[in-house]
Parts: structure tokens; sequence; C-alpha cells
């Protein structure tokens, strides 16, 4: 087995692939709805996986598909032009009363990045020996 030399450039192009196959990997399990949550995920700078789409009120959504809402938050927005309000493609009363059941029941998550991140890294660490 040939020794590994690890400098900067080579730690960076690696750290940069890697990157981006979780990326690609959140993407493809992102649940689809309008698409905006996939569309936002993206590589940008130092290797950085950013996520991050937001609503019609400019609040980022990402955390609560990846790890639900639990019961008894606040209400989520329900303005006419919200995201929930689009999504539900009526405005109004059954707005308000999807809202509310959302405060009170919660969502169930729906993990996409997470599970990118360890498929990926396992991926890579399978091939690394130790001695």
């Amino acid at each position: 087995m040939a020794n590994l030399w690890i400098n900067q450039s080579n730690l960076n192009r690696f750290l940069n692939r890697m990157a981006n196959e979780i990326a690609e990997e959140a993407r493809r399990r992102a649940p689809i709805d309008q698409g905006q949550l996939r569309d936002s995920i993206r590589v940008e700078g130092n290797n950085r996986i950013v996520v991050n789409p937001v609503d019609a009120n400019g609040v980022s959504y990402a955390a609560s598909v990846e790890f639900g809402r639990q019961p008894g938050q606040k209400m989520p927005p329900y303005g006419p032009d919200s995201r929930l309000a689009i999504w539900a493609g009526t405005p109004g009363q059954a707005v308000y009363m999807l809202a509310k059941a959302i405060a009170a029941r919660g969502i169930r998550p729906k993990p996409f990045f997470f599970p990118a991140v360890r498929a990926i890294a396992e991926r890579y660490l399978k091939n690394v020996r130790v001695r």
C-alpha cells in the first residue's frame, strides 16, 4: 500500500468533492413540494453546504422539514402571501385552520440532510484503514 501524503491543496480538493457529493445526495433525498428546498442546497466558499429555502415571509424552513415540528409550538405564518397559503392554494379561514392544526399537532420530520451526510461519510470511511 502506498503512503498517503496530505497537504492543504489535496485536503481542500477532497473536502470540496465530499461537500459536493453530500449536497447532491441531500438534493436527491429532499422531499419535493415546489422544489425550493431541493433547489436551495448548494456548496459555497470553503466547502460549506448551505440549505436555505425561505417562504414568502423570508422564514427558512429547512430545519422544520429535517427535524419536524413539535406539537404545542406557536402557529406558523398564515397570511395571504405565506408559504402555507401558497401551498394550500386557498386564502383566509382554511389557512388559519391549517396553521392552527400544525401548531396543535406538529409535523412529522422528513430527514434528508443528515442521512445524506451519514451515507457519504460511511462510503468514504469504509475505504480508510488505520495501522
